[in-house]
This record gives C-alpha cells, sequence and structure tokens, in this order.
C-alpha cells in the first residue's frame, strides 16, 4: 500500500543518514523484517 511505502521510504531516508548514530536506529528494524522474510 502506499502508507506502508511511505514508512520504507522514511526508514530509507534514516538508514542513509550521514551521522551514524541516526541511522543506527533503523538497525532494529531492518534485523526484525529480515527475520519476518526469512521464517
Amino acid at each position: 500500500s502506499d502508507e506502508s511505502m511511505m514508512i520504507v521510504q522514511a526508514l530509507l531516508e534514516v538508514a542513509a543518514h550521514p551521522d551514524y548514530d541516526i541511522a543506527s536506529m533503523t538497525f532494529n528494524f531492518w534485523h526484525s523484517l529480515q527475520v519476518s522474510l526469512t521464517e
């Protein structure tokens, strides 16, 4: 859905932030997504 894509786009923008402390805020989400997709 469009709403889901907006959330993913926002997470990608944060993950691409040059400040590691800010970018790392999304790591738990990406890890959880990877686990969910590979179960």
